[in-house]
């Protein structure tokens, strides 16, 4: 357990602690974990005597769900009737208004930010280079092939940049657990592929512009200010 719980142990819910009896998968949460207690030990501690939350009604194959969901409706005071279908639903959008929107904007807002700095970064290297490019050209280099250097130059600087960030990541994913154990780190290929062939991309698209601009530079600057 990510908790370093183990059966038998004593936890503290609201005022009581509870022993431990059993672990559940398939239960995650984003926000809070989940524990199962008997509605009759923890309803003291929170006031909670006669009121319930929800109730499971079980039917037969062939029941006629929207009759039954009618009939309850008339014959209990105050209830909401849900299948598990739209069960689900409300609960998936209450967890997108709870969160999932802020951080779907937050990582947008960093992806944009980082493909910038990616960009830039490419942008800026090869201005820096604007000396070497001239010597190079003028000792005969071709324009294709020293355009070529510059975008793998470009890949390579990125994708190093990249892995070294992964390789934070994964470690981040091993320490987190014991960190904040409330929060689940799971790295997936999509979440390691996706962004890394946008930042590749985002790397050639800076690096392309100012490369072919230098590569329409003068030579003679090779031999200006020494």
């Amino acid at each position: 357990s990510i908790y370093k719980t183990k059966l038998g142990d004593e936890v503290l819910i609201v005022d009581k602690y509870y022993r431990i009896v059993g672990f559940s998968s398939g239960t995650y949460s984003s926000a809070n974990p989940v524990f199962f207690v008997l509605k009759d030990n923890l309803e003291e501690s929170l006031s909670s005597a006669g009121t319930y939350s929800y109730l499971l009604v079980y039917t037969r194959q062939g029941t006629d769900i929207e009759s039954l969901k009618a009939k309850i409706i008339e014959n209990v005071e105050k209830v909401n009737v849900l299948t598990h279908g739209e069960f689900i639903k409300n609960d998936y959008d209450m967890a997108k208004q709870m969160g999932a929107e802020t951080i779907l904007i937050m990582t947008a807002i960093c992806g944009g930010l980082a493909a910038l700095i990616i960009g830039y970064s490419s942008y800026s290297m090869v201005l820096r280079k604007k000396k070497e490019i001239a010597i190079i050209k003028a000792i005969g280099a071709k324009n294709k092939l020293l355009l070529a250097a510059i975008l793998v130059q470009s890949v390579f600087i990125t994708a190093l940049a990249y892995f070294t960030a992964l390789i934070l990541l994964i470690a981040i994913g091993h320490l987190l657990p014991y960190l904040a154990p409330q929060i689940t780190l799971k790295i997936t290929p999509e979440l390691v592929f996706q962004p890394a062939i946008l930042a590749i991309l985002v790397a050639l698209a800076g690096a392309l512009y100012p490369a072919i601009k230098m590569l329409r530079l003068d030579p003679a600057i090779a031999y200006q200010n020494g």
